[in-house]
């Protein structure tokens, strides 16, 4: 609430080791004067229901596990009613799910997911990289290497891959902890690779 447009962008992300979006997203309810619990409780039956409708309408899983899977612990309780940005992350990994199966007929889609996946957390920068890296591994796969290679950069799905990597490292160094941020070590002093 008494933090800058700025400092949630540049300065807070280096001390929470997370990526913005969900400060950003915070940040008008926090400010509206509504109170926490309307605003909070508000955003997250948004997002429930967003994430309950991926999931029975355009998910591309089996029938039981649509009817089932908007009640677990972690999608209806854990995610829903408990306010954390990893109801952001559910969404954009459903969103991965439903774009998967066209992601090399309709790469953008799917590398849009994964960009969003990337905003949500660092556990989503993982496991967007993740995706991604088994995406180009399919792709390399069905080429030799010297093919691949040549034919990679003309792909339709190069400039996608390479925007979601040039993302991926960009909020990975907008993360990284501060200096003085405790890391593994009692030092302030920890190195680069150490806060890496």
């Amino acid at each position: 609430k008494e933090s800058s447009i700025y400092e949630l962008i540049f300065v807070i992300p280096h001390s929470e080791g997370h990526p913005p979006l969900w400060s950003l997203i915070l940040y008008p309810l926090a400010r509206s004067g509504l109170g926490y619990e309307v605003c909070m409780k508000s955003l997250m039956v948004v997002i429930s229901s967003i994430n309950a409708a991926l999931i029975l309408w355009k998910s591309p899983f089996p029938a039981l596990v649509k009817a089932l899977l908007p009640f677990t612990y972690f999608i209806f309780y854990q995610y829903g009613a408990i306010a954390r940005p990893y109801g952001l992350m559910i969404m954009a990994m459903l969103l991965a799910a439903v774009t998967y199966h066209d992601k090399d007929k309709k790469p953008w889609h799917h590398v849009l997911s994964l960009i969003y996946l990337c905003l949500t957390s660092a556990y989503g920068i993982v496991i967007a990289g993740s995706i991604a890296i088994v995406w180009v591994i399919e792709i390399w796969s069905r080429q030799n290497i010297k093919e691949w290679v040549k034919s990679f950069i003309k792909d339709k799905r190069f400039i996608p891959l390479l925007v979601l990597l040039i993302t991926g490292l960009l909020l990975i160094y907008m993360i990284i902890p501060d200096k003085g941020v405790y890391v593994g070590s009692a030092s302030a002093d920890n190195n680069f690779f150490v806060r890496l």
